[in-house]
């Protein structure tokens, strides 16, 4: 069992990563991201929603703000 948490573990820091380069990549381009970003960014480390969706939610967010 304890293998089982251990991939989950891995897998969550993998899915912060992904948010770490995703939200610098978007501070680079001048854009900030607001509490309810950051709320997506969440749901994508805890496995709720793919990267694809992410990026899109974010994108879309960070066109609006603008």
């Amino acid at each position: 069992m304890s293998e089982l948490g251990s991939e989950e573990d891995r897998l969550r820091r993998r899915r912060a990563h992904d948010v770490a380069r995703i939200l610098e990549s978007l501070h680079v381009e001048g854009s900030d991201v607001d509490p309810e970003g950051m709320a997506i960014a969440q749901r994508y480390v805890d496995g709720e929603i793919l990267i694809d969706e992410l990026t899109a939610a974010i994108e879309a967010r960070s066109t609006d703000a603008s």
